[in-house]
Order: structure tokens, then C-alpha cells, then sequence
């Protein structure tokens, strides 16, 4: 089964978006089939939700461009990316992950840019509130893309 993992600090403003876009589309997601799980915990404690996957698409907020959502390529690369809030936490998963051959999964990482992840505050920031619908059919469309023949529509 592929699992889709959100990930975010619900006490943090705009690092939780991952959680909001995350809830707005599981159940269109566990529809099309997929394992849909959230996660506020980062480090090697990511590790656990990787084991016994075949396939790991990961969401998550990255400092950059407010609304943007991208693909990484190469998750190789992300050992060389500073932006991620949960960066010491992704990095290091997927090089354990990688290190456990065979048992690694193919992971996929999706990105949510955000100005300040870091802030307390029980809302997000007003600019990226305004664009959720948007994220949410954009993240959906990168399922979409990555995982044709999986989905139903």
C-alpha cells in the first residue's frame, strides 16, 4: 500500500499546513486507496513510517515561496536542502532508511512553501490561508501525476 505521511507542528503557525492540506483531502485519498497518516514528531522517530512500505510520499512545509508546492526529485537532494522545518528529521530517516537495504521504500517529497514555520500561533499566517484550496488540488494533482494508474479518477 502507499502511504501518504503530513507532516507539521500543530503548535507552530504555518508548519501545520501540511496537517490542514492533509485533512482536507483524506478522504478523497483513502477513496483512491491510499494509507493517509499525520505526523508531528520528527528525527529518527520518522523511521517507524517507513518500515513494511512499499511506496512513502512525504508533505511537508518548506521556507520559500508562500503557497508554492513542488516535487523533489531526487530525495538524494535533500540531504543538501536546509528549508524543511522537519530537515534533520526527513535527511536523517532517509539515509537510515537508505542504509537498511533492502528495506528501503521509494519515497517521494512533496513541499509547501511557507515564509515562517517557527512562529507560535494556533492559525496560520492570513497569506497562506488564503491559498489552501489551491495547495490542496495542487498536492493532489502531484498524487495524481506520480500515481496514475493507482487512482480511480
Amino acid at each position: 500500500m502507499i502511504s501518504i505521511l503530513f507532516l507539521g507542528n500543530s503548535i507552530y503557525s504555518d508548519d501545520k499546513i501540511a496537517l490542514i492540506v492533509g485533512e482536507k483531502l483524506k478522504d478523497r485519498l483513502e477513496a483512491d486507496g491510499f494509507e493517509v497518516k499525520f505526523f508531528e514528531r520528527s528525527g529518527y522517530a520518522l523511521i517507524d513510517q517507513f518500515l513494511d512500505k512499499e511506496i512513502v510520499l512525504i508533505v511537508d512545509s518548506v521556507l520559500g515561496e508562500v503557497g508554492k508546492v513542488f516535487l523533489i526529485e531526487k530525495v538524494e537532494e535533500i540531504t543538501k536542502l536546509q528549508n524543511f522545518s522537519h530537515y534533520a528529521g526527513i535527511s536523517g530517516a532517509v539515509q537510515f532508511i537508505r542504509a537498511l537495504n533492502p528495506f528501503q521504500p521509494k519515497i517521494f517529497i512533496v513541499g509547501i512553501g511557507v515564509k515562517n514555520p517557527y512562529t507560535v500561533s494556533e492559525s496560520i499566517s492570513q497569506e497562506l490561508e488564503m491559498k489552501i484550496e489551491k495547495i490542496a488540488d495542487d498536492i493532489y494533482n502531484i498524487i495524481r501525476d506520480i500515481f496514475k494508474a493507482k487512482l480511480t479518477k
